[in-house]
């Protein structure tokens, strides 16, 4: 029983922890890049909207073209993050963020213009961290509690017999 508390246990806290890294490290970016801190900078090209994919079908997305300053590969069929809709031909600065795929999920590349608000996002990347940032500390508090328990092989004393 205490073997299967300590696997259970740490399986949750992996899972937990790792949910943490992924939501901030690429909602992190996203941010920076909406802000103008991070990702590769250039300028993009809204050239019309698609419908999302997954379980966002309804949701429309905006999709353009990425040009970068420094020069290299233009980007076609991109998905861009913008105000005030998807005005076609509308040109602005913005950031490129390379999207990833991991083993919880998969991100699409994408460009953020500079009117990209990013309020939203930093809310749910707050509300998330914090929420699995303690289930994961929980089932870490578990896991140690279920090793010390297996190291010493102590039994709880049970007052009634």
């Amino acid at each position: 029983m205490k073997v299967a508390g300590l696997v259970i246990s740490v399986l949750l806290g992996y899972f937990f922890f790792s949910i943490v890294y992924e939501i901030s490290w690429y909602g992190g970016r996203s941010v920076g890049a909406a802000y103008g801190w991070a990702g590769e900078p250039g300028t993009l090209t809204v050239t019309g909207e698609r419908r999302g994919s997954g379980h966002r079908t309804s949701a429309r997305q905006c999709v353009g073209t990425f040009l970068p300053a420094g020069g290299g590969p233009v980007r076609t069929d991109l998905r861009v993050e913008v105000s005030d809709g998807c005005t076609v031909g509308r040109t602005e600065k913005a950031r490129f963020v390379p999207g990833y795929e991991s083993r919880l999920r998969t991100e699409p590349d994408r460009a953020f213009g500079r009117s990209a608000g990013a309020a939203g996002t930093i809310v749910a990347i707050v509300l998330v961290d914090v929420f699995c940032g303690l289930l994961g500390v929980l089932s870490a508090v578990f896991a140690y509690a279920f090793g010390r328990s297996l190291l010493t092989g102590r039994r709880r004393e049970r007052p009634f017999r």
